[in-house]
């Protein structure tokens, strides 16, 4: 919670002044927050992520509102599987790293094609941002009107691996 929720909400209160000033100068400053597609649907064997995400996600929206006369943007970037070492070096069991990265994240994009999507909004000055493919763009808006029984059932598969993985790493 502290990396993913709290440490961002400081950094913007500490940096929040300044934007506004520069701003009122002519300057366009923007907040970008690095969420999660786990931020906008809840993912099995990921709560305590997804909440910190989920958290992250409404302050956000809520200071995107608050700064609406003001000309700082806060872009919104959700990524889904990304290629990273974060499942490889996720601490499981007794604080022993997973040592294996997990199937869906060896197979989502490279990081380079992530970054590029998000220097590509903050360029375009758009507010959010969902990264990973067709697929994540459909999840990021359908997520609150299809029904939570149906989701609970959508992710079965996902929460399945995602315990295989955990279980054969211990």
């Amino acid at each position: 919670m502290k990396i993913n929720c709290l440490s961002p909400i400081a950094l913007t209160k500490a940096f929040l002044p300044m934007m506004i000033r520069l701003s009122r100068k002519g300057r366009r400053p923007q907040i970008v927050n690095i969420l999660s597609v786990a931020g906008l649907v809840g993912v099995p064997v990921r709560s305590f992520y997804s909440a910190s995400k989920f958290a992250l996600d409404g302050f956000g929206k809520a200071l995107s509102s608050e700064l609406s006369k003001e000309d700082v943007n806060v872009l919104q970037c959700y990524p889904a599987y990304v290629q990273t070492n974060v499942s490889k070096n996720a601490l499981v069991g007794e604080g022993k790293a997973l040592g294996k990265t997990d199937a869906n994240i060896g197979q989502g994009i490279p990081v380079e094609e992530a970054c590029d999507d998000i220097v590509r909004a903050i360029y375009l000055r758009r507010r959010w941002v969902v990264i990973g493919g067709p697929y994540f763009q459909v999840v990021s808006k359908v997520a609150n009107l299809v029904p939570e029984g149906l989701q609970r059932r959508m992710m079965a598969k996902n929460y399945k691996q995602q315990v295989a993985a955990i279980s054969s790493s211990a």
